[in-house]
């Protein structure tokens, strides 16, 4: 366990390594905004897409599209 946790250090502590996390820890709040919209522009209930119709007009899903 020891020998292990030795290698898996240095192959965490690499640069490479190190910049591609941080890249995907960066990109989860963009990534979870834009699931969001998906979300709240197909949830498949008629009398939600109905609600939102009568309030935001017939093109409320070009926001959630956009996003």
């Amino acid at each position: 366990m020891d020998k292990f946790m030795e290698i898996a250090g240095k192959i965490g502590a690499q640069r490479h390594l190190v910049a591609v996390r941080d890249a995907f820890v960066a990109m989860i709040p963009i990534t979870m905004i834009g699931a969001i919209g998906t979300l709240i522009n197909n949830l498949p209930i008629k009398a939600y897409q109905n609600f939102m119709a009568s309030v935001f007009g017939e093109n409320w899903t070009v926001f959630g599209g956009n996003v």
